[in-house]
């Protein structure tokens, strides 16, 4: 009961009560099935500077390995110069008188067995 202005008043409320009762899985999969539908999207907004910036890495790695690659080659080409040069210096350093004697004291003094000689055979 509530009051109004001084007035009683009664309010009736119907009010359904739930039962409660055990449903088997199959009933509660037929009553309670839903559908939904739903979908994703990936907008690759701000990988565009990353992927610019890597295709400049790759550019300046590629120059590298060129400039390496032309290194090494000039490294080579003056080790092999430097033998050559190294090679003529030894063969008019053979040429000397004093080189040829001391050839032919090793030549002479050295044995058949090569196997068995050792270096300070020869100068003895």
């Amino acid at each position: 009961m509530a009051y109004l202005n001084g007035i009683p008043y009664n309010f009736v409320i119907n009010q359904d009560v739930p039962i409660y009762s055990k449903a088997g899985y199959g009933y509660q999969f037929d009553h309670n099935l839903s559908y939904g539908f739903g979908f994703t999207v990936n907008v690759p907004i701000l990988t565009n500077y990353a992927n610019t910036a890597s295709i400049e890495k790759a550019k300046i790695m590629r120059e590298n390995a060129a400039l390496n690659l032309e290194t090494t080659k000039q490294n080579l080409k003056i080790t092999v110069q430097q033998a050559h040069a190294d090679a003529k210096a030894a063969k008019v350093n053979l040429r000397q008188p004093e080189n040829l004697s001391l050839l032919s004291r090793l030549l002479t003094t050295m044995p058949t067995n090569v196997s068995h000689w050792e270096p300070s055979m020869a100068l003895t």
